[in-house]
C-alpha cells in the first residue's frame, strides 16, 4: 500500500508466508499518508521471519482476520493515529529459536519517528501464542534529536477486552500511554506485564538506536486465571505516572 493508498479494502484473500506492508516515503510525517484501510476477513498463515501487517496512517480498521502458524514472526507493527485491531484471532505463534524476528504479538519501534496513538487492540481471541504480547520502544528520530521521547503525544494504544489463552504473560512496554484494561488472561506464564526504560537520553551503548520510557501506563480491571507475572514497574527518574496498577 504506497503514499496516498487511501480508503482501500483487504478482504478474503489468503496470505501464505506473505503479507501486507505500507510503505511511506515521507520524512518527518509521524501518521504517514494513508487514510481509512479496512483489512477484514483474511487468513494470514505459515508467516516465517516476517510481519503479518505493517501499517501507516490514519483511522485504519484490522478486524475479523486469522493470524495463525506464524514462526518467529510479528503479527502486527502498526503505526499512526486512530488504527483500531479488534475481532480478530491469534493461533499457534510461536518461537521456533532458528534466527528470525524477535517473535510478538505486537511490535511498536517508533519505526524512525513514526508512532503510534490513540489506537485499540480490542475483543481479539489468542490461543496457543507463547510469544511476547508486546514489545515497545522508540527509535531514534531522523533528524538525531530523539525529541519524540518527552512528548508523550505521539504515544497511546490500549489493549482491552482481549482473551489471552495458553500463552505468555509478558510485555515490554517502554512508550507512553500504554493500557491493559478489560483483559482476561487464562493459563498465562511470563515475565509480566513491564512499565520500564531502555534509555531516554539515547546515549546506551547496547542498542544505541533504540530509546523509550513508560509515562502513564495502565493495568486495570483485568482477570489472571492460573497466570504468573501480572505487571511491574522500573523505579528510575524518568518513569512517573504509571498507575493505577491493579487487577482482580
Amino acid at each position: 500500500v504506497y503514499d496516498g493508498g487511501s480508503f482501500c479494502t483487504i478482504t478474503n484473500c489468503a496470505f501464505i508466508n506473505s503479507f501486507i506492508r505500507y510503505n511511506n516515503t515521507a520524512a518527518y510525517q509521524p501518521y504517514g499518508q494513508q487514510v481509512g484501510d479496512y483489512i477484514v476477513g483474511n487468513t494470514f498463515c505459515c508467516l516465517t521471519s516476517s510481519v503479518a501487517i505493517s501499517c501507516y496512517g490514519l483511522n485504519h480498521v484490522i478486524e475479523r482476520n486469522t493470524f495463525r502458524d506464524f514462526f518467529t514472526s510479528q503479527g502486527l507493527r502498526p503505526s499512526g493515529s486512530n488504527v483500531v485491531i479488534r475481532f480478530n484471532l491469534f493461533t499457534n505463534m510461536v518461537d521456533t529459536s532458528v534466527g528470525g524476528l524477535h517473535p510478538d504479538l505486537m511490535q511498536i519501534l517508533g519505526d524512525n519517528g513514526f508512532t503510534l496513538r490513540d489506537s485499540q487492540f480490542c475483543y481479539n481471541t489468542i490461543v496457543d501464542c507463547p510469544i511476547q504480547i508486546l514489545q515497545a520502544n522508540e527509535d531514534v528520530t531522523r533528524d538525531g534529536s530523539n525529541s519524540l521521547v518527552t512528548n508523550t503525544a505521539y504515544w497511546g494504544v490500549t489493549f482491552h477486552h482481549n482473551l489471552f489463552v495458553n500463552g505468555t504473560l509478558q510485555a515490554s512496554v517502554d512508550i507512553p500511554n500504554v493500557a491493559f484494561t478489560n483483559n482476561t488472561f487464562f493459563n498465562c506464564d511470563g515475565n509480566g506485564i513491564n512499565f520500564a526504560y531502555i534509555d531516554p537520553t539515547g546515549n546506551q551503548t547496547v542498542y544505541p538506536q533504540q530509546n523509550g520510557v513508560a509515562y502513564g501506563g495502565k493495568v486495570l480491571n483485568n482477570a489472571f486465571v492460573q497466570c504468573s507475572g501480572i505487571y511491574s514497574t522500573v523505579a528510575a527518574t524518568w518513569l512517573t505516572n504509571n498507575g493505577p496498577l491493579e487487577s482482580l
